[in-house]
């Protein structure tokens, strides 16, 4: 179909004599098996790696209509971005009060150290890309400007990608990966398409988590209120 999937070349025809229109055609038609072949091939290995990302992202989605623990959540999140990503490290960070970033899970190699790390919203990569609002992929940690150096130097990492995690356009998080397993280390357009799909879902846990939260602030001090007022009737 017009696809070249590499050359066949045959040299030195046994006896000296040249390669006749025969040799031609039987090596045209050998070679069309092989990129048959070969498609096949890669069809095969494209429609298992799309079927292994369609139920991570099912284990995420039931995840969230099940678990009640946004650290599981957000472990399980990590976890399975790193595995289809092919990534030596995974890092979701989250907004706290004061409106940097606090590094809330790591799944991988050298993330122990990450664990509640404080990242400032307008001194780090992450802080950016949140409030950016887009995604973004570092083929060299060392040549961007905006990567904080001393702890990549402590990561020892190469690559990255970073996308922001968006509810509604609002910013509540970020998930970064970095150095892509494997003789190429920077990541592809199809990873970040996935990462950007795992933000989602995570960024719906964390919104939800938060009007939990939020909900049961406003049920605590309204009971208080309540008592309050008994109180004040009976004295």
């Amino acid at each position: 179909r017009g696809v070249a999937y590499g050359n066949l070349y045959l040299t030195e025809k046994e006896g000296g004599v040249p390669f006749t229109d025969e040799d031609e055609e039987l090596t045209t038609l050998l070679s069309t098996q092989a990129a048959v072949a070969i498609e096949n091939a890669r069809l095969y290995e494209a429609a298992t790696r799309w079927l292994k990302q369609l139920e991570s992202l099912n284990e995420v989605s039931n995840a969230l209509v099940s678990e009640t623990d946004l650290s599981r959540l957000l472990d399980l999140v990590a976890a399975r971005l790193r595995e289809l990503v092919q990534a030596r490290l995974v890092v979701i960070a989250v907004p706290n009060h004061e409106g940097d970033l606090v590094v809330r899970t790591t799944d991988g190699e050298g993330g122990e150290e990450l664990a509640g790390m404080r990242l400032e919203r307008q001194g780090s990569k992450a802080g950016r890309v949140l409030d950016r609002r887009r995604s973004e992929r570092v083929d060299s940690m060392i040549e961007d400007l905006e990567v904080d150096q001393e702890v990549s130097r402590r990561l020892g990492a190469r690559t990255g990608l970073y996308v922001p995690m968006l509810v509604r356009d609002r910013p509540i998080g970020v998930i970064t990966a970095h150095d892509k397993q494997g003789s190429e280390a920077r990541f592809s357009d199809e990873d970040v398409r996935l990462a950007e799909t795992f933000a989602e879902r995570a960024a719906v846990a964390v919104d939800l988590s938060e009007r939990v939260a939020s909900d049961a602030l406003r049920r605590v001090v309204s009971a208080q209120e309540l008592e309050r007022q008994r109180l004040a009737r009976e004295l």
